[in-house]
């Protein structure tokens, strides 16, 4: 567990709270034992909470797994979350768009939303990975890619996965079949990683990240994750 003071690993703040890695929402009960938790302040664990939410929806828009049918039916979290806020569900039907080149109706998502989950998943796994809080801006989300009945992963990034005998590489699960991920290498710039996140085998998160001896990230005396120069 790396020294983090006492200040949120997100933005800098004091922290006041803790938040889970990932957060227990996209995850299923029974929760893992000892899900790893950074810390955080209120502000952050709060301000992500209705991307959280959102991401779990589209998700559950795109999956075809047993536990997100569950969350969409009566009483599930996501018809909770949609009979709570009707402009919710009319952002998500507003996001379906008829693709005439495939004759298919597609999902439009607000893909800031993701990536801002991306991002902060993807820090608190940083943060567990290599003891060292990264800068934020180096934290780059890149895509995300579903899969489960149409497959949009590009081949490169799937052949990435594999070993030279066609074997899968080591993956990390902290719940087997809702959240797993591994580190590739990136083939472009050989100070970056990519980290590849699998939600409810439904989707890919691509993160490109810093590796931990190229200088970004947060010295433990310093109180902020952003880059002083651009503050």
């Amino acid at each position: 567990m790396p020294r983090q003071n006492n200040y949120c690993i997100y933005c800098g703040r004091l922290a006041d709270t803790r938040e889970h890695v990932p957060s227990k929402s996209l995850l299923e009960k029974p929760f893992p034992i000892n899900l790893w938790t950074v810390k955080a302040c209120n502000t952050c664990n709060r301000g992500y909470s209705l991307d959280e939410e959102y991401f779990l929806v589209l998700l559950s828009r795109i999956g075809t797994s047993d536990s997100l049918i569950q969350k969409c039916q009566e009483g599930g979290r996501v018809a909770r979350a949609l009979a709570r806020s009707p402009n919710f569900e009319k952002r998500i039907l507003d996001a379906l768009k008829y693709d005439s080149v495939i004759d298919m109706v597609r999902i439009e998502p607000e893909s800031e939303r993701i990536f801002r989950i991306l991002q902060k998943i993807a820090i608190g796994i940083y943060v567990k990975k290599y003891s060292k809080i990264p800068i934020l801006n180096t934290i780059i989300p890149l895509d995300a890619y579903p899969y489960n009945i149409e497959d949009f992963r590009p081949a490169r990034l799937f052949a990435d996965t594999l070993t030279e005998k066609f074997r899968f590489k080591k993956w990390h699960h902290i719940q087997e079949g809702v959240f797993s991920y591994t580190f590739l290498s990136n083939t472009h710039a050989s100070n970056r990683k990519t980290l590849l996140m699998d939600f409810h085998r439904t989707l890919w998160g691509v993160v490109d990240i810093p590796k931990p001896n190229n200088g970004n990230f947060r010295d433990e005396n310093q109180m902020y994750l952003f880059d002083p120069e651009e503050s």
